[in-house]
């Protein structure tokens, strides 16, 4: 009675016996009230009293059904991924389990899971081997054998063949050969949906005809046919074929391990994994084939969870045989294209994961034996054994699979001593990666953020982060295909890109095919559709007008037309009369504006209706600009492409200000909202216009409007638009799909609001942007400004040259000065002291230098074209000691006199000072080796020429490095030309560098210069020994000055003749010489 009642109840909650009306009928009624106790005892005893879940007939069944499971039961790949499940489910029901494994593909830690059950016994063996299989068979009792060992992966079949068939056919011809011969007559084989080969019939049936194209397929069917060979009373046999298998034990205990199978021959969901742990940098996807009914052009499967094939098994091992070989297919009759996969598997991780797209449109690049489309219906294992999924979708399927494989790879016991330590523990966790130090952290994955990734990834090899609390990449822009209808749609609106701007134009086409497209859109006005924008034909229709050339439009219009005040419009209502009349724009104009921003026109600034033209001549496109076009493949493609770098880590469904004082940036580039930056100012928030997207899906419908887009102006609509994709791109399908908008303040900021208030209001938040240390605000939302896509691409692109025009400098400089260096040294060990203050700073002037201005190139002998068995003297001085490079076989001297020497206020006595510090650091310089002295003296530059001849002469040096040579405003043209005079005179190639940044020049109010000072600006000069160098003048310009200085070193020296002549040509250079002077 009570199983009955169980049974004929198999919706009803245990609690809602708890809510009756009366609860003293089961006091008074003690038969009831034993029932009630009975039901419970009875759900608890089964197992299926899990807190209030809803139960159901096929839990019920399946609880029975393990009940009847008896004997002892042989599972052979135990200690692979499905055997490990089926034996782990039997365990924990008290069934008798021997395993089996040869524990070439197994995994130990997962066999070690199944040791902690006193009933499991386990036998490592070989399946090919008959004397091991008879002799598990003598030593153990076998009621019923579950056959799972197998290599399955059926790119390595092809490669492989021989292998495949003795571990399939061979093999298990010899086990039902032992099970005959020790009288065990029941097996269950696990077989595979690759026996079909190509269906010309879907969904799959157990009926549709066996082909398979591939030696995986072709023998799991010779072992079929065997297994049916030997069939009778006796022995019987269920074939049970999967459809790729995913998932995991939904407690986490088992989890598929990573294998060197399956890097190389990784599934779907392994291969995601790979990347999500940086085993491999992205997912390989065939494209493009011809016999594909996928709308993204990639492979469709069948997607089943390893818990439901262990149902199957569960159900069948306690059915009774109605014949004796039994046929069950194993899937869930829901295809899934391989995007729509990978797509999902981002969701489930929070991780992008990114593909690359292998083209096999061609019929030579594609793998014959991989069907483009496969699934299958289970509906005989459904009505014929109460079989039913308990993971129907695809995101459930997956999370079991990540939290298995998450709490694996974070549990040291998991990984320690384990045979596959060397591959987890080799894994970058993704949960770390908030702890990773970046140049470049993104907020936000759309437009503008995957133009400052990808360029700072191609410029600098930078390594960048993006944070997006969405489930997928592409920001507003993101498109997918519709399932229902096979149709591309855009989620947040539909994108038509257009642009003037041919640097634009130049750089998308780098991610994306791109067709033509000409967008063209109607408005609905007393039930007729009008062009838009408002054209000679629109007129001609709403106004039954006959106007037929440009010229009478314009008369047309200059009649209606109403001019503002002083003829400058104040706001948009100004604007609409201005150039429509008041006609117009009461029937088109102000209705629409007030449902798209719920303010009247009057209420907001002449830019709202100034972006919308008026045409005056038949011109019905909706944009003029010469590039218009649609990426081929979609939007969503674009980002995959620029975010296809092991440079670029994206982690999405994770909000930035959750994880914002964990992140390590350098620097920050922030694309959300600004007011949603500032919050905790206390600012008022910035207003916004959102979106809401009503679907409406008409089936065995052709179109449902005229074109694309229609919009809805009157106030009659409770919808602004309605956009019908299937037009776009001209795509094909039995049905449509229509998304209808509605304009509303609540949900995601997509339009800022432009009126005086918030304009008032940004300006505030502006200020303390400006305010933020290495932050950078960008974009739509962040700068408070209506972009098109080709503006926000033209937006990032000058905002990184802006923020990147110091790094692009120093590093063309260093480029120019390797060749400089290489040119002049060859093969000789070239004596260079490197610059201290070599960069410019953010306003072009001059900066204190900092050590990653050092250790941006790690110098060493390659770096000037030297053999790295070369040793060089080196001498360096520097306020900054920590700034000194390191380089192979270079000795690093300090000259910092105020270090070694104690100061003195007596400056009369600096050139002593100077002679003996010049004799202490003599000994420990290279005696026989040329050496590079730099000077950055304290004491005036004429007391260094002055002291350091001799020193000079004892060093042997043949390179001096010093400030400009200017002292009290004159300069020391005679000590300069002296000391080069004594280097020339040594025959030998003289390299002088001049650090003259930092100080700014000081004129007294007459004009002249009195003090000592540096040139302001980086100059190049060249000198030979002859009074026509520049002296300074009383009054100058460093801008005159800086071309004069050019000119000088075109006329005297030819920088590219090679080898330079050491007799004649001496160079004093600089940072902007390395940088524009050739």
């Amino acid at each position: 009675l009570t199983l009955r009642l169980l049974i004929q109840l198999p919706c009803c909650y245990p609690h809602r016996i708890l809510k009756m009306r009366s609860l003293r009928m089961f006091s008074r009624n003690r038969w009831c009230l034993g029932i009630v106790i009975g039901c419970i005892y009875c759900i608890y005893s089964m197992n299926l009293f899990k807190g209030f879940k809803r139960l159901n007939v096929p839990e019920v069944k399946l609880a029975l059904a393990a009940k009847k499971i008896k004997g002892h039961i042989l599972v052979t790949g135990v200690a692979g991924y499905l055997g490990s499940h089926m034996a782990l489910n039997l365990l924990e029901k008290g069934v008798q389990v021997l395993g089996a494994d040869n524990m070439s593909r197994g995994s130990s830690q997962t066999l070690g899971v199944l040791q902690k059950f006193p009933n499991f016994q386990f036998e490592q063996m070989d399946l090919g081997d008959v004397n091991e299989v008879d002799k598990l068979f003598q030593t153990h009792q076998v009621d019923t054998v579950l056959h799972f060992a197998a290599v399955a992966f059926v790119a390595e079949s092809v490669q492989n063949p021989l292998l495949y068939r003795h571990n399939i056919t061979q093999n298990t011809i010899l086990l039902v050969d032992a099970m005959l011969r020790h009288n065990v007559g029941t097996l269950l084989f696990s077989s595979t949906c690759a026996v079909y080969g190509i269906p010309k019939q879907l969904p799959i049936t157990e009926h549709t005809p066996t082909e398979p194209l591939s030696p995986y397929g072709r023998s799991k069917l010779e072992a079929e046919e065997y297994i049916r060979s030997k069939a009778s009373a006796n022995f019987k046999a269920h074939f049970l074929r999967y459809f790729n298998v995913i998932g995991a034990d939904s407690k986490g205990r088992l989890v598929e391990n990573p294998s060197p199978e399956n890097d190389k021959y990784a599934r779907m969901w392994t291969a995601c994994m790979d990347v999500v742990f940086g085993r491999r940098q992205c997912v390989h996807v065939a494209h493009g084939r011809t016999d594909n009914i996928s709308p993204d052009g990639s492979e469709i499967r069948d997607y089943v969870h390893v818990e439901d094939v262990v149902k199957a098994n569960l159900h069948l091992m306690a059915r009774n045989f109605k014949e004796n070989i039994e046929v069950w297919n194993v899937a869930a009759n829901q295809p899934m294209s391989n995007i729509e996969f990978i797509e999902t598997a981002r969701r489930v991780t929070g991780v992008f994961i990114p593909i690359c797209f292998v083209d096999v449109s061609k019929e030579s690049t594609r793998n014959s034996s991989s069907p483009a489309v496969i699934f299958a219906s289970a509906e005989k294992l459904r009505q014929e054994t109460g079989w039913s999924l308990t993971y129907d979708a695809i995101e459930e399927n997956l999370a079991t699979a990540w939290r298995s494989t998450v709490r694996h790879t974070n549990t040291s016991s998991f990984i320690a001593g384990s045979d596959m330590m060397g591959i987890w523990s080799s894994m970058a966790r993704p949960w770390d990666w908030a702890s990773t130090p970046y140049d470049v952290c993104i907020v936000g994955a759309g437009l503008s953020s995957a133009v400052l990734a990808e360029q700072h990834v191609t410029t600098f090899n930078h390594s960048v982060l993006i944070v997006e609390k969405r489930d997928h990449i592409g920001g507003n822009c993101y498109d997918y295909i519709d399932k229902e209808t096979s149709i591309r749609v855009s989620k947040y609106g539909v994108h038509l890109f257009h642009t003037k701007y041919d640097e634009v134009w130049k750089y998308i086409q780098r991610f994306s095919q791109w067709t033509p497209w000409e967008h063209r859109c109607v408005a609905k006005v007393d039930n007729k559709h009008i062009p838009v924008p408002v054209n000679i034909d629109s007129v001609n229709i709403l106004f039954n007008l006959s106007i037929t050339s440009e010229m009478e439009m314009k008369k047309w219009l200059e009649g209606i037309q109403i001019l503002p005040p002083n003829l400058t419009a104040v706001n948009s209502e100004q604007v609409g009369l201005q150039r429509v009349g008041r006609d117009l724009y009461d029937l088109i104009f102000r209705p629409y504006t007030i449902k798209q921003w719920n303010k009247d026109p009057k209420d907001l600034a002449p830019s709202v209706l100034a972006r919308i033209p008026v045409r005056t001549d038949h011109d019905n496109r909706y944009f003029t600009d010469p590039h218009q076009a649609l990426p081929t493949h979609g939007y969503t493609r674009i980002f995959e492409n620029m975010f296809n770098s092991p440079r670029i880590t994206v982690r999405l469904n994770t909000d930035y200000f959750h994880i914002r004082n964990t992140l390590k940036c350098k620097h920050t580039y922030f694309t959300g909202p600004v007011d949603a930056y500032f919050s905790a100012q206390g600012l008022p928030k910035l207003e916004y216009r959102s979106l809401e997207f009503e679907r409406r899906v008409y089936r065995d419908t052709s179109f449902y409007q005229p074109m694309a887009h229609v919009n809805y102006p009157a106030m009659s609509y409770n919808y602004t638009r309605a956009i019908e994709y299937k037009h776009i791109m001209n795509q094909t399908s039995p049905h449509t799909v229509v998304f209808f908008e509605r304009s509303t303040d609540i949900g995601e900021p997509y339009y800022p609001v432009p009126n005086p208030q918030n304009q008032a209001l940004y300006a505030k938040y502006q200020a303390l942007a400006g305010k933020e240390a290495n932050v950078t605000f960008v974009g739509r939302l962040a700068n408070y400004k209506y972009f098109n896509m080709d503006e926000s691409i033209m937006n990032a692109l000058q905002m990184f040259d802006k923020e990147s025009k110091s790094e692009l400098r120093e590093r063309r400089m260093k480029k120019r000065l390797r060749e400089v260096i290489a040119r002049v040294g060859g093969d000789s060990c070239v004596r260079v002291a490197f610059l201290v203050a070599l960069f410019p700073n953010n306003n072009g002037v001059g900066r204190k230098m900092r050590k990653s201005d050092i250790t941006v190139t790690p110098l060493n002998n390659t770096l000037f074209g030297l053999q790295q068995n070369q040793s060089c003297g080196f001498i360096f001085t520097s306020s900054n000691l920590k700034l000194a490079p390191k380089v192979n076989g270079w000795r690093t001297i300090p000259l910092d006199m105020d270090k070694f020497l104690p100061a003195s206020k007596d400056k009369s006595n600096e050139a002593q000072r100077l002679a003996h510090y010049l004799k202490a650091v003599a000994p420990l310089i290279f005696p026989s080796a040329n050496t590079i002295i730099y000077g950055d003296m304290k004491c005036p530059i004429k007391f260094f020429f002055l002291c350091a001849k001799e020193q000079l002469e004892q060093l042997n040096a043949s390179v001096v490095t010093l400030r400009h040579p200017v002292h009290h405003g004159k300069p020391l043209i005679k000590e300069f030309r002296a000391t080069v005079g004594h280097m020339r005179s040594r025959g030998e190639t003289q390299i002088v560098f001049d650090e003259i940044l930092g100080l700014q020049q000081r004129y007294a109010n007459d004009g002249v210069l009195k003090t000592p000072v540096d040139m302001p600006d980086t100059m190049c000069m060249a000198y030979r020994q002859t009074d026509a160098t520049r002296a300074f003048s009383a009054r100058w310009s460093h801008t005159v000055w800086s071309t004069s200085m050019r000119e000088q070193l075109s006329f005297n020296v030819d920088v590219n003749r090679s080898p330079l002549d050491p007799k004649q040509d001496v160079f004093y250079i600089s940072s902007e010489s390395l940088l524009g002077t050739s």
